[in-house]
């Protein structure tokens, strides 16, 4: 039976738990203090102690794995975007730039209105060209039998072979680099009746003279359950977005022509080829068009148009379209938006992003996260929690997961050595961290691709006060399925918008 194991997070730092950042601050603390001795021997340092102290306490201290200097740093730019009034955003349809924008298919999103491009392959689905990271990301939303409604043997089929698809990536050009991301999305949303009860309405109109008594009672029953259904029901999307590093396909890029032509086969052979390998995992595989990119990001940040976006997906779909709704260009355009330090107004919904902070360190099972995706609000209330589970994941070439693996196994004994110099034992913890580089190491000779990973989770709400209450409700289902998460303070709105278009941010 498979069983899934994450390692904690990495911890030993460059050495002693010190990552570059914390370095680099303490290495200007002791060139302060070094300089002050020098010149002016005691009186100096004493005089320069408000400047290297401060600077020390500051280089020792991590907080959630992330040097102090770091969220210094990230509150002090959300402080200066507010005063410069840059935390506030109202879009005005009708200025001259955004006429042009729309007009050439960029999208219109704050921090993003000029950066990512909506082009189209001969076959109408998408490519989001960011001119400004020089990548081309493709989008498809995926399906597959629930985990819950089969069985072990099944579960563990679905599993080995999206590892499989996974170990392709980290082998392909333009897909095992820096820039190259693989991001998987759950949109959970409260779900429509609306496409049911127009079909039975319509229904009811072609038999209209020929209702009995009995067929009033099935009538009367059939709303009855449509009325509970709609207090209950919930809609689930599951989209992988393949981002490619432009940059590292150059040579195809010209290759095939050079300039958008050469990019659009490129992308092509690329997502003919993950078609193929998706196929695998998964039941079915729908591509994007850009106007249902636009309508996934439209589905995400405004709850009043969810409805409506779903009923149309619902009344549109057939065997070969994606459930995701089309939207015009410029329709993805958020009208206004406020951000503050631990959540996001936008349009009609309030939004607050997580990131998980720390996977579970023991076996898990696959599909351990259902109690993520199926997240629920506690009684009286009840329903479905408005979110989306991101998944962003870097393919790692072998040669150099191997390599970096290698330089954290020296940096762990570094630091054990000073550990054993300084008379400290080596915690239960450190050692878990050796024996998991020990593991990855193995699982890369036996064949697994490497990822690195990190996820976030989006909630949204109609109300500040009902995003409290999904957000409580949210942690609970995040901590019972063994995560650790911490609330992205000070970049709530640069995490929405990863969240809305997967082009592969969110990844150091």
């Amino acid at each position: 039976m498979l069983k899934l194991t994450y390692g904690r997070l990495p911890r030993s730092g460059i050495i002693l738990h010190l990552q570059a950042p914390n370095l680099a601050v303490l290495a200007v603390a002791v060139a302060v203090l070094m300089v002050a001795a020098g010149t002016a021997s005691v009186m100096g340092i004493l005089v320069t102690l408000p400047i290297w102290l401060p600077l020390l306490i500051i280089g020792a201290i991590t907080r959630d794995g992330l040097p102090a200097v770091t969220l210094i740093r990230r509150r002090l730019m959300f402080t200066r975007r507010k005063a410069k009034g840059e935390t506030s955003y109202r879009h005005r349809p009708e200025a001259p730039e955004f006429v042009e924008l729309v007009r050439e298919g960029y999208l219109t999103l704050p921090g993003r209105s000029r950066n990512v491009r909506l082009l189209s392959l001969p076959d109408g689905s998408a490519v989001a060209h960011d001119t400004a990271r020089q990548t081309a990301t493709i989008v498809c939303t995926v399906a597959s039998r629930s985990f819950t409604t089969v069985g072990a043997d099944r579960q563990d089929e679905s599993v080995q072979a999206l590892m499989g698809v996974m170990r392709g990536w980290t082998m392909r050009p333009g897909l095992n680099t820096d820039r190259a991301r693989v991001t998987q999305s759950a949109i959970a949303t409260a779900g429509s009746v609306r496409a049911s009860e127009r079909h039975i309405a319509a229904a009811r109109a072609r038999r209209r003279g020929a209702a009995s008594a009995g067929l009033a009672a099935v009538d009367a029953s059939y709303d009855e359950a449509l009325g509970h259904a709609g207090a209950r029901v919930r809609a689930h999307l599951t989209d992988v977005a393949i981002t490619l590093d432009l940059r590292a396909l150059t040579a195809n890029i010209k290759a095939a022509g050079g300039g958008l032509r050469g990019l659009g086969e490129v992308v092509q052979l690329e997502r003919d080829t993950s078609a193929q390998a998706l196929g695998e995992a998964f039941d079915t595989v729908s591509w994007l068009t850009p106007g249902q990119v636009r309508g996934r990001a439209r589905l995400i940040v405004d709850p009043e148009s969810e409805q409506d976006l779903l009923t149309r997906a619902a009344e549109n779909n057939d065997d070969a379209a994606s459930p995701h709704a089309e939207v015009s260009a410029g329709g993805e355009a958020i009208m206004s938006m406020d951000e503050h330090r631990d959540y996001v107004e936008a349009e009609s919904g309030f939004h607050r992003v997580y990131w998980i902070f720390q996977w579970p360190a023991y076996e898990m099972r696959p599909g351990f996260l259902g109690s993520v995706i199926f997240g629920e609000l506690p009684p009286p209330e009840g329903g479905p929690v408005r979110h989306v589970v991101t998944i962003v994941s870097r393919p790692v070439s072998i040669a150099k997961a191997l390599g970096r693996i290698k330089e954290q196994k020296k940096a762990w004994e570094a630091s054990d050595r000073i550990r054993q110099k300084r008379g400290e034992q080596t915690s239960e913890a450190d050692k878990q961290a050796y024996a998991e580089l020990i593991g990855q190491e193995q699982r890369i000779g036996s064949g697994d691709g490497q990822l690195d990973t990190s996820a976030y989770i989006t909630v949204t709400a109609t109300s500040l006060a009902g995003l409290e209450r999904a957000s409580s409700a949210m942690q609970t289902h995040m901590a019972n399925a063994g995560l650790e998460v911490r609330l992205l303070r000070n970049q709530q709105a640069e995490a929405l918008m990863a969240a809305m278009v997967p082009t592969g941010e969110g990844l150091a």
